[in-house]
């Protein structure tokens, strides 16, 4: 069954790319059709089509590359463009009419436009929702949560509670971002953080330095992210603290005697270390803020047993061959709430779109023009093709609906930018040859324009095919 709902996931995942595509290619045949071109194919995928249905002077087509689409313009794209998309049956010889250079770009330009209003119409559909996470659970921003005290980053003085502000001078306020810049970070593998600690104010600038991780990506080792936790199942069978103190499986805990709950690990220690004193606890049930008391009782538990997140001394057949230790326990199991998605972490749809973009423009930034040493390569070494497109697509799937309209707004925005980049082979570079002929008034020879196109679309594929090599074997290292 579980397969089956992969597979599926699969399907939807290349169902949503090709929606995000339409789009771009809608908005090419729009205006190719309002300034007077000639739309010879509409084509979602690249190469041989499967199938194929003429309309109105129109081939629409479906074709056997399921990354990309492309609308066949004469008047805009070269011949060359041909080898890519594939021959075109025309009965007429004629040459088609000279269109305007304006209404040329205009075109060109139309494809990024339409995939600017989809990711808005995205944005202002998110932001009607109901917030994906209560606020009462946000922790606003990149709070650490989890620190191993062997880690070079507890050695370092991070702390748990610290909200990281910004990572190697660039600002921080997701956890993604702060990820991000680690896997960016040049300057002899270290990443200089700066923080403020939610529980006691104090801010300080931390050098930790950087490891590999089985995927040769560097990161910092023994953190992570600060998450709500919430009550799986009580675990006793006799009726335990937690029963006692009102809780419910699914309540997720905000305070603990005035702190903050900011792990399952935290949450754990507060009550072993509690000296089986009452504590008083903030809770979250059904979107509603509720008050009570609980007392931890002494039980024992395996020594080898993780004591910070679960009370498992049921499960074990013979108790006597096991070392046991006794702790103070109330009788639940402590499982972390998913936070948001990096992709919701702005409600305003303004301040949706010009998140996307500050990413796009981070990672271009890295790639074009780095601040550091080694900055670039890193950036290069992290880019992903399709295979890593669709394969965040059907991992966001699993996130929830809202998930899946953050990301899809994000891949429009990326594909809007990326398109403009003036390539000969991308919209962009069919603007500059417009612009061109604007200026001069004469149009670039056909024989270099094929060549400039032939030879960028054939570095275009064979990124591609690179890329999708690279991300075929990431994947296979990931879930293997």
């Amino acid at each position: 069954m579980f397969i089956i709902i992969k597979i599926l996931a699969i399907i939807v995942a290349l169902f949503i790319l090709g929606i995000i595509i339409f789009a771009h290619e809608l908005g090419h045949f729009l205006a190719a059709r309002w300034t007077g071109m000639r739309a010879e194919v509409f084509s979602l995928g690249m190469g041989p089509a499967i199938w194929r249905k003429k309309i109105g002077g129109t081939e629409f087509r479906i074709s056997w590359i399921p990354f990309g689409g492309y609308v066949s313009l004469p008047q805009l794209d070269p011949e060359a463009m041909e080898t890519i998309q594939g021959k075109t049956e025309k009965k007429d010889a004629r040459p088609y009419p000279q269109i305007v250079w304006w209404k040329r770009i205009i075109a060109a330009a139309a494809g990024s436009f339409g995939n600017l209003v989809f990711a808005i119409i995205l944005a202002l559909v998110i932001w009607a929702m109901p917030p994906p996470i209560d606020k009462n659970l946000s922790f606003g921003g990149a709070v650490v949560g989890v620190v191993d005290p062997e880690s070079p980053a507890a050695v370092a003085g991070l702390r748990v509670g610290d909200k990281i502000l910004a990572t190697n001078g660039n600002k921080t306020e997701t956890w993604h971002e702060f990820l991000r810049e680690t896997l960016l970070a040049s300057i002899d593998n270290v990443a200089v953080v700066e923080v403020e600690n939610i529980f006691d104010g104090a801010k300080a600038q931390i050098s930790i330095q950087l490891t590999t991780n089985r995927l040769n990506k560097f990161h910092i080792a023994g953190i992570d992210e600060a998450h709500a936790v919430g009550i799986g199942k009580f675990t006793w069978d006799n009726k335990t603290p937690a029963e006692e103190a009102g809780f419910r499986e699914k309540d997720v805990f905000i305070e603990v005697n005035g702190t903050r709950v900011v792990s399952t690990e935290q949450l754990a220690s507060l009550v072993r270390e509690s000296g089986g004193e009452t504590l008083a606890v903030r809770y979250l049930r059904e979107d509603k803020v509720a008050e009570t008391t609980v007392r931890p009782v002494l039980k024992a538990l395996p020594v080898e047993d993780d004591v910070d997140k679960t009370d498992k001394i049921d499960d074990i057949e013979s108790v006597d061959a096991i070392e046991l230790i006794e702790v103070y326990q109330i009788g639940a199991q402590l499982v972390p709430v998913a936070s948001a998605s990096q992709w919701l972490k702005h409600r305003n749809p303004v301040d949706q779109i010009k998140g996307d973009y500050a990413e796009i423009k981070r990672i271009l930034g890295a790639l074009v023009t780095p601040k550091n040493k080694g900055e670039s390569g890193r950036a290069a070494s992290n880019l992903g093709g399709p295979v890593i497109i669709v394969t965040s697509i059907w991992l966001t799937i699993f996130s929830g609906f809202a998930a899946i309209l953050g990301f899809m707004r994000f891949i429009n925005i990326n594909l809007a930018i990326l398109n403009m980049l003036p390539l000969p082979v991308l919209d962009g570079g069919h603007i500059m040859f417009a612009l061109w002929r604007g200026i001069t008034g004469r149009e670039i020879h056909p024989k270099i324009l094929n060549a400039l196109v032939m030879v960028f679309a054939f570095l275009l594929i064979g990124a591609i095919l690179l890329l999708t090599y690279r991300d075929s074997v990431f994947i296979w290292k990931i879930f293997r």
